[in-house]
């Protein structure tokens, strides 16, 4: 519980700080950002290019590291739709 909960904190805070960051996603009156998915301990992170997922991932290891927690970068994958990254 102590786990959840301080990670809970530390995502709060995280998407708290985000701002623009993110995919716009909804129509025009109702549009919103979409930052993250989570299940459990799995955290997906949408961004829209390779610059801005950095910093998310930046300020998501700060804001882990408040509350004691860290990312498991073994564990980390990137996933993308850009050809720019795909061949980089």
């Amino acid at each position: 519980m102590l786990f959840n909960a301080g990670l809970e904190m530390a995502i709060r805070r995280w998407k708290h700080r985000l701002g623009e960051h993110g995919l716009l996603v909804g129509g025009p009156c109702q549009a919103s950002r979409l930052t993250n998915v989570r299940f459990a301990d799995d955290l997906i992170v949408y961004s829209t290019d390779e610059a801005e997922l950095a910093e998310m991932l930046d300020m998501l290891a700060e804001e882990l590291g408040k509350v004691g927690l860290s990312m498991n970068s073994k564990k980390c994958n990137i996933f993308t739709n850009s050809m720019d990254m795909v061949n980089s």
